[in-house]
């Protein structure tokens, strides 16, 4: 149902504020479906194995995932990592045929194989963050667990990319592909704002990390403390928005001993309509509707 109110939140937007709801709905569920017709895959048969990417995604935004992907593919051109793809266990087994048919280089990582081998990890020693990752399995409120905790795990990569499934890359990202290779880490996008995320003792991030944007991030793994991630979920009680906590979590834990490095807000950009030196947009759920009549329209002739 909540999908449902969604679409006819973004349609009412595209319709009135935006005065595109043709555009919206041709994107949407005409071109957009598009990509799943495709017999060829869209990845590269080269893989830089100098880092891995993890992305989170589920059954509700597949077709989206597959034009991040088809996009991010098109402008590393033979640059990209290994793909791994954390399903938030909703992925059904026409999705994974899918995804095996267009994205074979990809690693689906299983849901409950995951779930295993995290929580048994963190079991004893980090008992906060071990009842979080648990409550994700029953709660999912609190899925967003998954994306700061697993790809950790799930990967031998020394440097890891964490990028969620509604960007659309337009243009080579040298920027981030450079700090990835030369290790200027870890890399965030900057957000706007501060992000609705409070401490169990009322406090919240330091004004310099408040603006950190999830859509993006890279670290070494010698970054990711375990240590640093029990005392955040630590911190934390039902005050603190489950929505925003693995962005809160990286930001608290990637910037403990590391200054935070961040891509040029202009080239990859949240707010305003994507330009001729737009590297990539973060399409978030405040303005998604603009995935459809935009970007996936900039984009079709490239990648369909």
């Amino acid at each position: 149902m909540a999908s449902w109110k969604n679409e006819l939140r973004y349609l009412y937007r595209a319709s009135f504020h935006y005065r595109k709801p043709w555009a919206y709905l041709d994107g949407r569920f005409g071109l957009g479906p598009e990509i799943l017709k495709l017999t060829r895959p869209i990845s590269n048969s080269t893989i830089n194995n100098a880092y891995s990417i993890h992305l989170m995604c589920g059954h509700r935004d597949l077709v989206m995932l597959l034009w991040s992907m088809a996009s991010w593919y098109w402008v590393t051109s033979g640059d990209s990592g290994r793909v791994y793809i954390h399903g938030d266990g909703t992925f059904t087994a026409a999705d994974k045929q899918i995804l095996a048919r267009i994205l074979p280089q990809a690693v689906i990582v299983p849901y409950e194989e995951i779930g295993k081998k995290v929580v048994a990890a963190l079991s004893g020693r980090f008992p906060a963050a071990y009842h979080y990752r648990k409550l994700s399995l029953t709660d999912r409120r609190y899925i967003f667990n998954l994306k700061l905790v697993d790809p950790f795990f799930a990967s031998d990569n020394d440097v890891k990319l964490i990028l969620d499934a509604d960007l659309l890359w337009f243009s080579r990202p040298q920027e981030l592909l450079q700090d990835l290779a030369q290790k200027r880490l870890p890399v965030f996008m900057g957000g706007h704002g501060k992000m609705d995320f409070v401490f169990s003792d009322g406090s919240e991030l330091p004004e310099d990390i408040a603006g950190v944007n999830s859509g993006i991030v890279g670290y070494e793994s010698k970054q990711f403390s375990l240590d640093v991630l029990e005392e955040f979920y630590s911190k934390i009680n039902s005050r603190a928005n489950p929505h925003f906590v693995e962005q809160a979590g990286y930001a608290y834990i990637l910037t403990r001993d590391s200054q935070p490095n961040f891509l040029p807000a202009d080239r990859y950009q949240i707010k305003g309509p994507a330009n001729p030196q737009t590297v990539m947009k973060h399409y978030t759920n405040p303005r998604r509707e603009q995935f459809w009549f935009e970007g996936v329209k900039m984009l079709a002739n490239k990648l369909l």
